[in-house]
């Protein structure tokens, strides 16, 4: 539901946009002082393409992620978009508690509590090592995101 309240917070985003291209972040949640769910039904909302890689991919095909990936990427490039790639997706530390399970957590994310996340990390690093990136002009706080 689009309301005042998410235009307001939608707003706060309004500087960082880059129609047409898509986007790829680790998963729907905080980080970073970032609500990144907030932010790709933002996106999405005018128009922007947002994926997560755990939400989209992995919880969706656990074997077969790679290869769903890889032919996103495929048809966003043929489609003449660029891709950016939050750098978050490549921090070893943030695959440790996918699932947000600590005692003191407020909320427990369920859909990640199957998700290895040292191997996860292993087969992401791999995927996105492979493929030739380059620092962009976009930053969300502390997140750069780098080009493929």
């Amino acid at each position: 539901m689009h309301n005042a309240s998410s235009n307001r917070n939608c707003s706060a985003y309004a500087n960082w946009r880059v129609k047409n291209d898509l986007m790829l972040f680790l998963k729907q949640s905080w980080h970073d002082g970032v609500d990144y769910d907030l932010l790709g039904r933002c996106l999405t909302l005018d128009g922007y393409h947002v994926e997560y890689v755990l939400d989209h991919y992995v919880v969706r095909r656990p074997l077969g992620w790679p290869a769903k990936l890889d032919a996103r990427l495929e048809r966003a490039f043929k489609e003449g978009q660029t891709v950016f790639v939050s750098q978050w997706i490549i921090r070893p530390d943030l695959y440790h508690d996918l699932a947000n399970s600590y005692f003191l957590s407020s909320y427990v994310m369920e859909k990640y509590q199957t998700i290895g996340g040292s191997s996860l990390f292993k087969e992401v690093n791999a995927f996105f090592s492979a493929r030739a990136s380059r620092p962009s002009d976009l930053k969300l706080r502390n997140d750069s995101l780098m080009k493929i």
